[in-house]
């Protein structure tokens, strides 16, 4: 499965595969720009984005932005590249905020798994 002929298209000549015999499919992921509030969203207004999520979710919000970060959001599988964002993050000295499914397992000091997210929280990360 691949989320765009693009990507399919560069997997299968980056591994000298024709295409001939394999069963795969284009997935669309499904993202909706009124998901997610604008992106001018000033720093310090940021808290409330999220006032009318519940407590719980509203404090893992506030821990994953506690400071400025750089923000990776998908699936937590090796062929996504999120350790790529690791890696260039420590390189910069910057925060990274990992949101998706998966283990990344041990982590740097300047990466915070979020884990899931709901619509409505990745909008306030991607604010």
């Amino acid at each position: 499965m691949f989320e765009s002929h693009a990507h399919r298209e560069w997997w299968h000549g980056r591994h000298d595969d024709t295409n001939e015999d394999n069963d795969d499919a284009v997935v669309p992921n499904y993202f909706d720009r009124r998901d997610s509030p604008p992106s001018c969203v000033e720093w310090d207004k940021r808290d409330e984005l999220h006032s009318n999520l519940p407590q719980s979710t509203r404090s893992k919000l506030q821990t994953a932005l506690a400071h400025p970060y750089y923000l990776f959001v998908g699936r937590l599988i090796p062929s996504k590249g999120w350790n790529v964002a690791v890696d260039v993050t420590a390189a910069i000295n910057a925060r990274l905020v990992l949101v998706g499914q998966g283990d990344p397992g041990g982590l740097p000091p300047h990466v915070h798994h979020y884990g899931h997210a709901s619509i409505e929280e990745r909008g306030t990360l991607m604010a």
